[in-house]
């Protein structure tokens, strides 16, 4: 027997054999299931909820729960994932471009705080992803509130909202009373929870002359504003995009507090 550039030569009489030794290749794993975002990242513990997750290989999820307490609990999943392209030429593959929706059972009695939403693929592989339980108030935005004179009233404070960047150009507005020397604290979240919103707010007068703008200090994750009132009366907070993006996936969480 004669090894040569990978070949084994056998000799048998007059036959000759040639055998090629190939390694074999590993099975490709499929790529599991990623969330880029869960929305609505908060919730009550009252009643039932929908929850769309956005990100990659949606359509491997085979079965999902959310983490409690006590017993895990199973979530139903509604359809298949379906395709939901970015707008403006945002990477997919990075923001996510699969959405599914998901709906819990009834969380009451669910401790407050974080929860994983555990996701299970087609080969066992698993993606997590978080939802927080609060028994604050939750106040959803309303459409239409698109300009000053359609702002939507919050009269009791502490609010927090839960709003979305619709479509191009869109704007939220809220208007709430501040008495002279009263400090509002505007704290909202959006790219912290994976949406892709870059948001500017700008509290102004009925008038529509702007009293504050504020946009996220770099790196930062959530943008806070605080102004204090000159004269008692009516400001509006109004959210939009940076960039007048918008899409299902601009989302925020604004939490409105008087803090002196």
């Amino acid at each position: 027997m004669i090894y040569t550039s990978g070949y084994y030569f056998l000799s048998v009489g007059s036959m000759v054999s040639v055998l090629s030794l190939f390694q074999a290749k590993p099975p490709v794993k499929p790529d599991p299931p990623r969330v880029t975002m869960v929305w609505p990242w908060v919730v009550n513990p009252v009643g039932k909820h929908k929850l769309i997750l956005r990100g990659q290989n949606l359509d491997a999820v085979q079965s999902a729960q959310l983490e409690t307490s006590g017993m895990p609990m199973a979530l139903a999943i509604e359809g298949k994932a379906a395709s939901a392209p970015l707008p403006d030429g945002m990477d997919g593959k990075l923001f996510g471009s699969q959405i599914l929706t998901l709906e819990t059972g009834i969380l009451a009695g669910t401790p407050v705080g974080d929860k994983q939403i555990v996701l299970t693929g087609k080969n066992q592989e698993k993606a997590k992803a978080v939802v927080e339980v609060t028994t604050s108030p939750l106040t959803p935005e309303k459409e239409p509130n698109n300009d000053l004179d359609q702002a939507q009233e919050i009269i009791k404070l502490p609010c927090r909202l839960l709003g979305t960047i619709e479509k191009k150009q869109d704007v939220d507005c809220f208007r709430i009373d501040l008495k002279q020397g009263q400090t509002v604290e505007v704290r909202l979240t959006s790219r912290g929870r994976g949406s892709v919103l870059d948001p500017l707010i700008t509290i102004q007068a009925p008038d529509g002359s702007i009293r504050q703008k504020a946009v996220p200090k770099p790196g930062a994750m959530d943008l806070v504003v605080i102004h204090t009132a000159k004269n008692t009366g009516p400001v509006c907070i109004v959210v939009q995009d940076s960039f007048d993006s918008g899409s299902q996936s601009h989302a925020y969480d604004a939490l409105i507090s008087i803090i002196k």
